[in-house]
């Protein structure tokens, strides 16, 4: 059963596989079969993220998820996939569990069972790019990110990352922004040290996102750098599991969807009631979400930190911004 672990820590790795993407090393550290009762996780309850429901629950917001695909029948996730598309010839359905959880972390239908998503109305996106071992190739990443947009995403959540980009891949990452798309994408689970982020969270211009713990601290496997953007919770996060399961994860693989999830809520609510500035771009959406982050290390930005801990209810409200550093 977890043999994909076996592989996703184990050994040295050969060149093609440091050219290919690859999940960020992830452990699943409990798994419930028996019914769970509607659980808002500790993320959700410690920024918040109930009361911003009175508001918006990510209504009429596209999410897509480039991952390891989804169980399409799990009870939380089964209305809220849209579309789907495999491009790693393993078929959509997620042997993996990964892409699952990332799913359920972002949207998870508030339906009186399992686990609640951070935009629990919003609507997913499913892009099969790793197979069900982890891994992907960098051209598989690159067209996903192509089809998402072409497949009316408004926001692409990347929990991945390789060790070096590629020029395809660089290009498809200026494409989704240039498109006017939302890109959010992990730090990566290599901890801390002058520059350990992987790509696409190396490229500039993405909103890269690190990992904090319970007690609102950096998680000590999250990747630190020149790059790293905001924070959010990544450490034994509640979410949906394969086949109709539920598990908790840590890494900034958990993070990642929580800031999309977050995004959603922020854009449904400009759409739908307007706000004090705009926010349909990658720049704006930086902006709104960095401009009212708790700091969590140092005053300002830092490399292990970025901007700080994402603040959902001050960043629909608030109206002053922070420039790139």
């Amino acid at each position: 059963m977890f043999g994909w672990l076996r592989r996703l820590f184990g050994g040295a790795k050969s060149q093609e596989q440091e050219l290919r993407g690859m999940l960020p090393p992830f452990q699943v550290e409990a798994i419930s079969r028996e019914e769970v009762k509607e659980i808002i996780d500790w993320g959700l309850q410690s920024l918040g993220i109930p009361d911003i429901w009175k508001i918006t629950q990510g209504e009429g917001i596209k999410v897509a998820i480039l991952d390891t695909g989804v169980a399409t029948t799990h009870p939380d996730l089964k209305d809220r996939v849209i579309a789907t598309k495999d491009f790693t010839n393993d078929g959509i359905e997620d042997a993996n569990g990964h892409g699952t959880h990332c799913g359920g972390i972002v949207a998870a239908s508030q339906n009186d069972l399992g686990v609640v998503g951070v935009a629990p109305k919003a609507q997913l996106i499913i892009g099969k790019v790793l197979n069900d071992g982890g891994y992907g190739t960098l051209e598989w990443i690159a067209a996903g990110m192509e089809w998402a947009v072409e497949a009316g995403a408004d926001i692409i959540s990347m929990s991945l990352g390789a060790s070096t980009g590629s020029e395809r891949l660089k290009q498809a990452t200026q494409k989704v922004i240039d498109q006017g798309k939302i890109l959010i994408v992990a730090a990566g689970n290599s901890g801390e040290g002058a520059d350990t982020i992987k790509f696409p969270g190396g490229y500039p211009d993405v909103i890269c996102v690190g990992s904090i713990n319970r007690e609102m601290r950096r998680s000590s496997f999250s990747s630190t750098g020149r790059n790293l953007s905001i924070m959010a919770p990544g450490e034994s996060i509640l979410s949906c599991y394969p086949p109709d399961q539920y598990a908790r994860l840590s890494g900034t693989s958990m993070a990642t969807p929580f800031v999309a999830g977050v995004a959603a809520l922020i854009l449904s609510k400009h759409r739908t009631h307007g706000g004090k500035t705009p926010c349909e771009n990658q720049k704006q959406m930086y902006e709104h979400l960095t401009k009212v982050a708790v700091d969590a290390e140092d005053p300002g930005w830092d490399k292990n930190t970025g901007w700080g801990i994402v603040n959902p209810k001050k960043s629909i409200e608030e109206k002053h911004a922070h420039p790139k550093p």
